[in-house]
Formats: structure tokens, sequence, C-alpha cells
């Protein structure tokens, strides 16, 4: 059933699985979300207080200048998202991005906001695509991508902003460099890249376990 109205004092919502209707747009929501397997997939119409959306299992489709208006800080996309992510798409008080398995377009310059802080992929992502130099933000502290994910290409720079990594077990690619800043890097231990960081003297105690 569609709804008309909420309450002008209603801050949070979950829509579960079933819900496909508009989502009333002159509300105060600050936070909005799908189940897990939700079915959602309308042309997002989002009131403009909205700080948190994570969106349906089955969400896929191009961003318009919708999410631009908003003062979003934190955006889930669902399993099935795989639309490129245009320069400007994005608002820019975005701060934590995850992104979804199916997603596999390329990141080009402008396609992440400036101030974004965490960018983490899917347990088993299909992202694969170089990253470029000046495509993440120089403000980026967290760089994760799933431990089964698929992601094996390079990398040309690194933020001196970044505290974590994590790379499944697929990449085998050297880091162009390691920022003072970081504090862990998460591998595989079947990882070649494990072996190479170690024999350039990284410390150990720096290195985690992403086998489980």
């Amino acid at each position: 059933v569609p709804m008309l109205s909420l309450p002008p004092t209603l801050t949070e919502l979950d829509l579960g699985d079933a819900y496909t209707h508009p989502i009333p747009t002159n509300t105060a929501l600050q936070k909005l979300s799908f189940g897990e397997h939700g079915e959602y997939n309308r042309t997002l119409d989002l009131p403009p207080t909205l700080i948190e959306l994570s969106l349906s299992h089955l969400y896929n489709q191009p961003f318009e200048q919708t999410l631009l208006y908003t003062h979003l800080r934190t955006l889930t996309l669902g399993d099935k998202f795989n639309h490129p992510i245009l320069p400007g798409t994005l608002p820019i008080s975005l701060r934590y991005l995850r992104i979804g398995r199916n997603f596999n377009m390329p990141f080009v310059t402008g396609s992440l906001p400036v101030f974004l802080e965490k960018l983490h992929f899917d347990t088993y992502s299909r992202f694969d695509h170089p990253i470029g130099l000046a495509t993440l933000p120089e403000t980026l502290v967290e760089l994760q991508f799933g431990h089964k994910s698929r992601f094996n290409s390079p990398i040309q720079w690194l933020p001196n902003s970044i505290n974590v990594l994590q790379f499944g077990f697929k990449f085998q690619h050297v880091l162009p460099n390691i920022p003072l800043s970081t504090k862990f890097i998460y591998l595989s231990f079947r990882s070649r890249l494990k072996r190479t960081l170690l024999v350039d003297n990284l410390p150990e105690h720096m290195l985690r376990n992403t086998d489980r």
C-alpha cells in the first residue's frame, strides 16, 4: 500500500522487503532503509533531510541529481546496483559509501565525493577496474574490499589519510605507496602481496589475516 504521508516527527523508517511504492518527500526523515531482500527499484525522490540511506537488494536505477540535493552522510548500495557513478552525482556531504556485489563500473575523477572517508566493497564484490590517480579522495581513511572479492587491478595512488586497507585473496598487485598514516592492512595469507610487503620490511603486526 503506498504511503501518502508520514508523521512530521518520524526520523527513522525501515520499509522491509516488499515495499515498492514512491516515498513521501514532505517528511523530516533522517534514516531510510529497506529489507535485506528488498524489491524497491524506483527512481529515487528523497526528502532533503535524509542523512542515511540503505537501498534495497534489487535497486538498480541510475542516479539522478536528486541525491545531490540531500545531506546524505551514509549510503549503502544493494547487490544489484550496477550503473556508472558520474562525477557530481553523489552529495559532497557523503562520508561512507558501501558498494554491493554486482557493481563493476570504473571510477573516474570526481566519481567519489571529495570528503568521503570510508569506501567499502561487498564480501563477494565483482568490481575489478584500475584505480587511477586522483580517483580516491584525499580524505579517505578506509579502503576495504571483501576477502572474497574479485578485485585484482592496479592502484596508482593511495591517499596519505589512509588508516585501514583490506584486499581479497585475488589481489596480487604491488601497492604504489604505503601512507604513513596506515595502521592495518588486511590480506589473505594466500596473497603474494603479503610476502612482498614483509620483504619490504613492513612491520608484521600491521598485517592482518582475512581468511575466515
